[in-house]
Order: C-alpha cells, then structure tokens, then sequence
C-alpha cells in the first residue's frame, strides 16, 4: 500500500513518465487489482514512443500480459532474448511467461538457453526456480523439488534471503504435489520465517494459506482454519484483494470438509464478488467450481452442475483450457448423478483430451477414473479395466491429488 501511495504521487508529480505507471501498475498487481494494473500497464506503453526500443518492447510486454494478451508478450519476450541471449532477465521473463500460459515444455527450453548462459548468470538460482515452477505445471514434481533444492542451496551460498524463502515455499509445494507433508510442512514454516525477518508480510500470508493446505489435507482442520485466518488478516491489512479472496476460498474448502457447507457457500459468494469486482474471470470460474463442490456436497445436483457450466463458459471465454478440463469433469460428474451417461460419456472425453493436450497427468487420471466408474455402472467391465489401468500407475503415486 506505501508503494501504491507513493507512486501515485510520482504519477501525479510527472504524469508522462513512463515508469512510474509501469511501477505503478505492478504495484496494483500486487495488491490484487487486475483492471488498473491494465490501465496503468496501458499509459505506461502509450507514453513510452521516447525510450529506447529494447525499454519500450520491456514495458509493452508488460502491458500485453496485463491486458490478457499472453502470446504478443511472449513474442516479445522472445524476440528480446533472441536479440540479447545474455540478459538473464529478458530470459527469465520468457520462462515465466511461457509457462504461466500452459507453455511449459517451452519455458524448459528457455530454461536450457539460460544455463549455458556463462557464469555467474547461468548459476543464477532464479534459472532453478524457473524449472522447478515449469515442472510443476508438467505434474513432474520429483523434478519440480530437485530443482527447487538445487535454487535454495545456491541462494543460501549468496546469502539472499528472500530467494532462499522462494525456493522452500516451491520446494514445500512440490514435496505438497509428492503427498509427503512431512517434508513441505517445515518448509513452508521456514520461509514464513524468513518473510516475516524481512517484512514481507504478503508472502508471509502465502506461506500460511499452503500451510494451512498441508494441515487440511492431512485433516488438521482446527489449526488450518486458524493459519487461514492469520493469512486472511494480513492480507486485508495490506490491501491485497486477490490475496483475501485466495484465503476465503481456502478457508470455505475447510469449512465444506468440515461439513459447514451453509457458511461455506457464504465465503465463497464473497470470494466470488471480490474476483469479480477485480475483473480476475479465472478466478471467479475457479471460485464458482468450488461453489458446485458445496452445493453437489448439498445434494442440490442442478445447482452443481448450473454453477459448473458457468465456471465453464468463463474458462471458454477467456482461453483457461485447464478451467475448461476441470469444469468439463465435474460436468460429467454430476450427469452420470442424473443418469444422462451418453452426455456424461462426451464430457468425459473433451476433459480427457484437454488434459492430455495439457500434460496435467494429475487430471487425466482423476478423469479415467470417474470414466471407468461410469463404465463399470453401465455394464462396460472392459472398457472401464482399460480405463482403470491406464489410471492406476499416476494414481499410486499420486493419491493425495486425486478426488473420486
């Protein structure tokens, strides 16, 4: 909030300069304003004729990304990296692009670039932190901690700290995807240690919502409720609104597995009304699945299913094919409830297609296996043993991913 604060006196001291919108804009972004981050991004791009080219591309990345525009600012980034393949940030900013927008194979490749980059750059632990993050999205999460141990312990040897903390929070969340709490647990507590020593206090609140993940999976739900709280806390003393309607969703997740699901579809409209108010559709489509998870829980199937083809429509409208995927499975969920099985049967496999176009191994085995239920229940015995063979070897290893 002090940055925001500051850097609108900054724009309303030199209102043409460019950066101080860009800076401005990723101080909204922070804070979890999405439509004015895009507005700053914007006037920073059109005020930006007079900076050199490689500036100016930089600062129009920034607003294609703002303004959901995903392949001109990877083509940008690209193209900066291409022209300069030893500025370790250009590099950087195509690895996170790439694979914030389902692109992770190619966000590997960027990866590669860098490492052969020569030393002290290519030793950079951010380059680790990039292909931890990319192999999460992969489900490869052996690789993802591998990758995450690899950053933490170069970061230790710089002394930085707050990469340090970086890498156990990836690291906690990878060992979080292996189903071993045991390990992501302590993690997560170091490095909301460590943010709490420098004063970040958002990613102190981050660490307490995947705490607070690990205790309600391993159904600690008391202490996870309260982890969520303090995050909860924070987050509205900051200001950071994308943040309070991450907590409330993790906080109503609790409260459906605890069987308050009244309360928790209260905490979920809220959740929604503040995605909303930001203009952040994923997470409004996120939101209004979870919203269907309560009301199936209610045994309201119509509801259900009503709240996952809106989630669906939302993921449609703006290009989330993992939303879609998502929303396609529980669709099928709910019309093999209300004994529709020939559309179940189509759900299923535009989920199934999508997930494997993904690479998100997880989802594809989540959906073999309703598939094979929906088989086995319409008397299908060998088309549901295929479907269940092909689901078993990921579901062994990963049982602390998969909802049947």
């Amino acid at each position: 909030l002090g940055a925001r604060d500051t850097l609108q006196k900054a724009v309303a001291a030199a209102p043409n300069y460019p950066m101080s919108h860009s800076a401005l804009a990723e101080a909204w972004s922070t804070l979890g304003y999405d439509a004015k981050a895009t507005e700053e991004s914007r006037k920073a791009f059109e005020l930006s004729t007079n900076l050199s080219r490689p500036d100016r591309l930089w600062i129009e990345a920034e607003y294609r990304l703002h303004n959901k525009e995903p392949q001109k600012a990877i083509d940008i980034y690209r193209s900066l990296f291409d022209v300069f393949p030893d500025n370790i940030e250009y590099g950087l900013s195509l690895a996170n692009a790439t694979r914030r927008h389902g692109r992770a194979k190619d966000s590997l490749s960027a990866v590669e670039a860098l490492r052969r980059l020569a030393p002290p750059a290519g030793d950079d632990p951010r380059i680790d932190l990039a292909e931890a993050e990319a192999s999460a999205v992969l489900a490869d999460f052996h690789r993802e901690q591998q990758a995450a141990e690899k950053a933490r312990a170069k970061a230790e040897a710089q002394g930085s700290i707050l990469l340090v903390a970086r890498a156990q929070m990836e690291e906690g969340r990878a060992f979080e995807d292996l189903g071993e709490p045991r390990n992501s647990i302590p993690l997560f507590r170091e490095a909301k240690e460590k943010y709490s020593r420098v004063g970040d206090r958002g990613q102190v609140a981050q660490a307490l919502l995947n705490l607070a993940n690990q205790l309600e999976m391993g159904g600690d739900y008391g202490n996870a409720e309260h982890a969520c709280e303090e995050s909860l806390a924070i987050r509205r003393a900051i200001g950071n609104q994308r943040g309070v309607a991450q907590s409330l969703n993790e906080i109503a997740i609790i409260l459906r597995h605890e069987g308050a699901l009244p309360r928790a579809r209260e905490i979920l409209e809220e959740a929604r009304q503040i995605n909303h108010e930001r203009g952040d559709r994923q997470a409004e489509s996120q939101v209004i699945g979870n919203m269907g998870n309560v009301m199936d829980d209610q045994g309201d199937i119509v509801s259900a299913k009503k709240a996952y083809e809106d989630s669906l429509a939302i993921s449609q409208d703006i290009g989330d094919r993992l939303g879609q995927a998502i929303s396609l499975d529980n669709i099928g969920n709910e019309l093999t409830a209300l004994g529709q099985t020939a559309e179940a049967r189509k759900k299923y496999e535009e989920s199934r297609n999508m997930s494997i176009e993904l690479g998100i191994k997880a989802l594809t085995t989540d959906v073999d296996l309703v598939y094979g239920n929906l088989l086995f229940q319409t008397g299908d015995i060998s088309a549901a043993r295929k479907k269940y063979d092909e689901a078993l070897p990921l579901a062994v290893k990963m049982l602390s991913l998969i909802h049947i």
